[in-house]
């Protein structure tokens, strides 16, 4: 199947530099989707979006060698450093903003809202780029970026402070705890300053009070009711990357165990096609989104994959690879094409694994449909896949 990985990779590549990049090839870096029901690429240019591509980019040269996608990775890059807050008078210095709209006008509507979530997986990218080529803008954006979160962190472990731009102050869910904590770990290990490595054991902590006996990761509805629309899923599998990059820098065995345990869940989920599934009998009422025949590719299948290829290249079991190919192979078989010319080459949303069709929506107490058989992400979504696919071809050679 590597002919297959390889070829879906460049299919995904091929969709967001043909559809996706803003003015003068992707000057302003990408944009974040396509709502096919409402005829719309939205204007939202987003820094976690950007971030995961630069790192998809940085990647394909790995492999490749070829310079092909230098100049765009370079806009992307500058665009970062331009949108990140390095005002020294500002209280959100290092923080990044959640979109920025045709990548050029800032402060309007919650653009400039902080998000837990998003920056932590800027900072997790970041430095996976830099321990791949030591860039040093990577770390000049990544410190400033951790040293506002340990600014942010409360001694509970949780991020977020009573100011107006961290829009969830008092955030408890899993998703908005487990990223920043994965960063802060992973810039620990490139630059063994100790206060990243304290304030990424307070957030595990507060992480490990949601893992359930039985593997599961608790979910943001369950503990402060929101994210209504974020399957189950999610934040099992995003909790299940967030131990095995714990273990990675650590060696800790406590960390081992967590992965382990949460990782087994998520096998619980994967259907015999390789995909994981929303839910099932046993955490029915644990989110709204409650079909079990849908497969949410926007916050699990991307995550899942690269979490898979993790725990395989640390522990050397097979389970974890067999389970990273089988789920590459449901989404390479997938993958859009021949559907429309705008998302060809992308993944929506979610898709039902019984009548073998895009399906479902995440709209469940969200206007906007983050998600879902209407939503064609490049961030989240796309990036994520196209990485995974790229680690596990690694894996393969």
């Amino acid at each position: 199947m590597n002919q297959a990985y390889s070829a879906a990779v460049a299919q995904g590549i091929s969709w967001i530099n043909g559809q996706m990049l803003t003015f003068d090839g992707g000057t302003y870096g990408i944009y974040e989707r396509i709502r096919i029901d409402e005829h719309l690429r939205t204007c939202w240019v987003r820094p976690d979006c950007n971030t995961e591509y630069l790192r998809v980019l940085q990647m394909q040269k790995k492999r490749t060698g070829s310079d092909e996608f230098d100049s765009l990775a370079e806009k992307i890059l500058r665009w970062l450093i331009k949108t990140q807050d390095t005002s020294p008078t500002s209280i959100w210095k290092g923080a990044f903003p959640f979109y920025v709209i045709d990548g050029t006008i800032r402060g309007l509507a919650n653009s400039e809202a902080v998000y837990q979530n998003d920056n932590g997986k800027i900072l997790n990218a970041l430095c996976q780029m830099y321990e791949n080529n030591p860039d040093p803008r990577f770390l000049a954006i990544a410190r400033p970026l951790a040293d506002y979160w340990c600014s942010r962190q409360r001694e509970s472990g949780l991020f977020g402070m009573d100011d107006s731009r961290c829009v969830n102050r008092v955030a408890e869910g899993p998703c908005f705890i487990l990223w920043p904590a994965v960063g802060l770990f992973r810039l620990w290990k490139l630059t063994k300053e100790e206060r990243y490595y304290h304030c990424a054991e307070k957030a595990m902590t507060a992480l490990e009070q949601h893992i359930l006996p039985n593997g599961r990761c608790r979910t943001t509805y369950e503990v402060m009711h929101g994210e209504d629309w974020r399957p189950v899923s999610s934040e099992t599998a995003m909790a299940f990357y967030a131990f095995g990059a714990a273990y990675e820098v650590t060696g800790s065995d406590h960390y081992r165990e967590l992965t382990e345990r949460n990782g087994a869940f998520l096998l619980q989920l994967q259907h015999e096609s390789g995909a994981i599934l929303n839910c099932n009998e046993s955490c029915m009422d644990c989110a709204l989104q409650t079909n079990p025949d849908l497969a949410d590719l926007v916050y699990t299948q991307g995550f899942a994959l690269q979490a898979f290829n993790q725990v395989y290249r640390l522990t050397k079991d097979p389970k974890w690879h067999q389970a990273a190919v089988k789920l590459a192979d449901f989404l390479v078989s997938i993958q859009c094409s021949g559907e429309f010319p705008l998302w060809d080459g992308g993944w929506r949303g979610s898709y039902n694994v019984k009548t073998h069709a895009w399906d479902g929506r995440a709209n469940q107490n969200n206007q906007i449909d983050e998600g879902g058989m209407y939503s064609v992400y490049t961030g989240w979504c796309c990036t994520n896949i196209l990485y995974g696919l790229q680690e596990l071809l690694e894996t393969e050679e």
